[in-house]
């Protein structure tokens, strides 16, 4: 509504969302509010700032909601948080609060934050002896001041304010939240122990940059056109000789600092530069290991090397939401449309997947998110699949998809793991039938590419 009017110059007006300095003489004239909030009471201070005592589910769940807000429709969009200063102590404090601002940006359309770095025992001897604080300065609203100079009732908003504390360093003390706290953390994720079955480099689809990519054993599913059944039981296995392969063990045990001291050299070697490529987990399902995998995926994140991750989504958000922080980029697995589908071909109805799918997004961003659509004719290649895949990704707010189309170089695995497979005839999913679905998944405002090519 504000751009179709026009101002005195005959151009159109830009919506604005605007504190300032006015959320306390609005408080003044603004009736109660829904939050809690009593009749004359100061507002909120920022545009997005919870009124005091509302956030009760910690910093991330409060930047999740203020990420709701597209802010690329306004100008403005002010948000203050306040954070106790052992929170951000040394620099495994440091790194949690630059992992708390990249999580916000990425995963919304925000372009600001600003931080109270205080203690609320402090502000309260503060208004007690404000010759000993001078020099405190908080921020306000939109504007920063000298605590000592601001009217009692602001000093009291700002006060009341909730004392956020990052994941990790609630319950710490001092001494406990120190550089010394940081070898420990450290030395603990290097002695990390997961189970792997392959690591290949310059691989091509797994993300930008020249990479190395990972496999880890285990995965929940069971799909028809698996290509990698080595991949699929979290144990060391072994495959019999045949006669154009030797017998081998497929699997090792190692520990995640091996594994990414192994990354590093690899990384460096291939591109001379540590970051100009990068480092992909894969699998199986990589977050089949969620200790693991946070582990390698911290690792690296610190070391400045770009992680990737290839997800079948088929996980429990609560034991893998931490590793998103250290991922820079999301393939993730759909696999079907309609869920009697994704039961016949992988064992799984695909609800927890689509769940995971909108979360992560959330999280990620949809710039740092494509999902993955393994492609096989006579299973999920139908027009009415894709309708329904289409819809959901949507949905879920995807905007980047690229398909994979089938081919059965797995076959010979399966009889050298000893398991009967079922053979797939005419699964290739003929080239036509690729175009027509890469212009739906167009028409429907998504970016559509094809992984590799088919024979027919």
């Amino acid at each position: 509504m504000v751009r179709k009017g026009t101002n005195f110059l005959g151009e159109h007006y830009d919506p604005s969302m605007l504190a300032i300095s006015t959320h306390a003489p609005f408080g003044r004239a603004c009736l109660a509010t829904p939050d809690g909030r009593t009749c004359g009471q100061t507002l909120a201070d920022g545009v997005t700032s919870p009124y005091p005592g509302t956030d009760v589910s910690g910093p991330f769940s409060v930047l999740l909601s203020a990420g709701k807000v597209d802010h690329t429709r306004i100008r403005g969009g002010l948000h203050n948080m306040k954070l106790h200063p052992t929170a951000v102590k040394g620099s495994r404090g440091s790194r949690k609060l630059l992992s708390l601002i990249s999580s916000y940006f990425r995963s919304s359309s925000s372009f600001q934050i600003q931080f109270n770095i205080v203690d609320t025992k402090m502000l309260r001897d503060a208004q007690l002896h404000p010759e000993n604080y001078r020099d405190l300065i908080v921020r306000v609203a939109g504007f920063s001041a000298y605590f000592v100079e601001l009217s009692k009732p602001i000093q009291d908003e700002v006060i009341a304010r909730t004392e956020h504390d990052l994941p990790g360093s609630g319950d710490s003390t001092e001494d406990d939240v120190n550089d010394g706290d940081d070898d420990d953390e450290h030395g603990a994720l290097s002695a990390v122990q997961g189970t792997i079955f392959d690591v290949q480099d310059f691989t091509l689809h797994d993300g930008p940059g020249v990479r190395s990519t990972i496999f880890l054993k285990g995965c929940p599913l069971r799909c028809k056109w698996c290509c990698n059944p080595e991949s699929q039981r979290f144990e060391i296995e072994e495959m019999a000789k045949t006669a154009d392969a030797d017998a081998r063990t497929v699997g090792r045990k190692v520990t995640a600092g091996e594994m990414v001291n192994e990354m590093r050299e690899r990384v460096r070697f291939l591109t001379g530069d540590a970051s100009a490529g990068g480092v992909t987990l894969s699998g199986g399902e990589p977050l089949g290991q969620p200790e693991f995998a946070h582990a390698v995926a911290t690792l690296l994140d610190r070391a400045g090397i770009p992680v990737a991750i290839e997800t079948s989504g088929q996980w429990v958000w609560d034991r893998v939401s931490h590793i998103f922080p250290h991922l820079s980029l999301v393939y993730f697995d759909v696999k079907a449309g309609k869920a009697a589908t994704y039961k016949n071909c992988t064992g799984v109805d695909g609800r927890q997947i689509m769940a995971n799918l909108a979360r992560v997004v959330s999280v990620m961003g949809p710039q740092h998110v494509v999902v993955s659509l393994p492609t096989v004719h006579g299973f999920n290649d139908s027009m009415e699949e894709a309708s329904e895949i289409a819809a959901q990704v949507i949905s879920a707010g995807v905007r980047r998809v690229r398909i994979l189309p089938f081919h059965a170089l797995g076959d010979a695995k399966y009889t050298r793991l000893g398991r009967d497979a079922e053979r797939l005839a005419d699964a290739v999913v003929p080239k036509a039938t690729l175009d027509e679905l890469v212009a739906f998944y167009t028409s429907k405002g998504l970016e559509c590419s094809v992984v590799g090519s088919t024979s027919k």
